[in-house]
């Protein structure tokens, strides 16, 4: 079953940014395509009005994310009590700041990027996520106990490099090394 979350803001304004983004993308794509002749500078105009409300839904989106700079400003106290307390003097300059917004906004692409595919992942049994993994739960013996499985899955091994099964088949390594490791287990009471 699909995991309906409601829509955060920062997800909203992800959304947005997408949106308006792909717009423009097409839009200029358009603009570029016309040859702004007078027959056809009706349709040129169009795409322009266009492209000026995808570009403000782009600005309205991404200052939903950062904020908007209302110009209040740490006091030159705050400020020293922050650099004595081991912040860098230089994080307070406008350059700073604004790299500061630009990480939020990256944040919140990135991170609403990660929620849809971890959400398309939810319906999937990891046997389906995990390549091979599949192979190596069949290879254990049968008297073994998932608890048991799951030990042996999450522990390091020589064999795999010190990797554990489950890290090293993500990683696209070779699937019978972990089976023939397996295999040869002896189940111990």
């Amino acid at each position: 079953m699909s995991v309906n979350r409601p829509e955060s803001a920062a997800k909203a304004a992800a959304r947005r940014i997408g949106d308006a983004t792909r717009t423009a993308q097409h839009l200029l794509k358009a603009i570029n395509a016309s040859t702004l002749k007078p027959d056809n500078a009706d349709t040129a105009s169009r795409h322009c009005a266009q492209l000026a409300s995808a570009l403000q839904d782009l600005v309205d989106a991404i200052t939903a994310v950062s904020g908007t700079d209302t110009g209040e400003r740490l006091t030159a106290e705050e400020q020293t009590a922050l650099i004595e307390a081991g912040i860098p003097a230089d994080a307070f300059t406008d350059e700073a700041i604004q790299k500061a917004r630009d990480w939020l906004v990256w944040s919140s692409v990135t991170d609403e990027a990660n929620r849809r595919n971890l959400d398309a992942l939810a319906d999937k049994a990891a046997v389906d996520i995990v390549p091979g993994l599949r192979e190596v739960i069949d290879a254990f013996p049968d008297d073994y106990l998932d608890l048991d499985r799951f030990t042996v899955l999450t522990t390091p091994d020589e064999d795999l490099d010190g990797l554990s099964p489950i890290s090293w088949l993500p990683l696209g390594r070779d699937v019978g090394t972990v089976t023939r490791t397996i295999e040869s287990l002896e189940f111990l009471p």
